[in-house]
């Protein structure tokens, strides 16, 4: 029997944000904790992009995207730039490009509206859900909703084009995020929905993601993958202001410094990552892999 297993590691990951959340209370406890999940994430990022970090910084080709990409982080940094957005786009672009690998959807027009759409929606719904940051108080409530029941029309309909392509599995892992945003923001009108219960769902789903592939391939690799996560994500929690290690980072400095990290990890990510749209990743592909990509063919469905 298959299961909508992209779906169900979505479902896993706010499960655990939900029991962080409840169970720090405190929000020194709480900051030390998801920033603490930060760092084990950002370092496995490194660790685990080691070829491909080579690769982009070893040919002419995608050196000169990677420092236009650089300098744009170190501005957005400098210029103090809204995390919040840049974080969203960041969050967006994983989410939709992701639930697309699980779909495994044929390369068709219909597919890209589907993406499209999914793009839009994903956006407002992040949007709306952490809305009362002063960073977003330039978009008028109006537009806002507006905007949202616009996107969530288009993306139904995008389904609806796709229906003969979609199993029943299929189906739930299109649609499920996309459903629990009515929840969340629904939520959103009774408590808050910080940034952070969104950037641990982001971490947490990262930590989980690659568990199944790593376990077809080999059992010892998805082992060391989890003792890995553990070890980072514990290294981060020591030196959070509730560390037990003898130095570790006061509030103010331990806040800077993921604001820091996070401008790198996420402009960095464009370049060592796949799950953005293609006009991003072919910046940073060599033309003889760009010569192996497929040629679409082109379709009216």
């Amino acid at each position: 029997m298959h299961f909508p297993w992209h779906s169900l590691q979505r479902l896993a990951s706010i499960g655990v944000v939900a029991l962080v959340a409840w169970f720090t209370p405190e929000m020194t406890t709480w900051l030390s904790v998801v920033i603490g999940v930060a760092i084990g994430h950002y370092l496995l990022s490194l660790f685990y992009a080691k070829s491909q970090i080579a690769r982009v910084c070893g040919n002419p080709r995608t050196l000169v995207p990677l420092v236009v990409v650089t300098l744009a982080a170190a501005l957005s940094y400098a210029a103090n730039f809204s995390l919040l957005i840049v974080f969203g786009v960041h969050h967006v672009f994983n989410e939709v490009y992701l639930r697309d690998r699980a779909l495994h959807l044929p390369d068709t027009s219909a597919a890209s509206r589907f993406r499209l759409a999914s793009i839009v929606l994903n956006f407002f719904i992040y949007f709306a859900a952490v809305r009362h940051y002063p960073d977003l108080q330039f978009i008028p409530p109006a537009i806002l909703f507006a905007g949202l029941i616009a996107a969530y029309c288009a993306f139904f309909a995008t389904v609806i084009a796709l229906r003969q392509s979609l199993t029943p599995v299929r189906l739930v892992d299109a649609c499920f995020f996309e459903l629990f945003g009515l929840a969340l923001i629904a939520f959103s009108f009774s408590a808050p929905i910080r940034v952070f219960h969104v950037s641990l769902y982001h971490f947490v789903f990262w930590g989980i993601y690659p568990l199944s592939q790593m376990a077809s391939r080999s059992r010892t690799e998805m082992w060391r993958y989890i003792a890995l996560n553990i070890g980072a994500t514990a290294a981060g929690i020591a030196i959070s202001p509730i560390g037990f290690l003898p130095f570790h980072f006061g509030m103010p400095l331990w806040i800077a410094q993921f604001r820091f990290v996070s401008f790198v990890h996420i402009f960095s990510s464009f370049a060592i990552s796949r799950a953005h749209p293609q006009w991003i990743t072919r910046w940073f592909e060599t033309r003889a892999e760009i010569a192996l990509q497929p040629v679409a063919v082109p379709s009216n469905s």
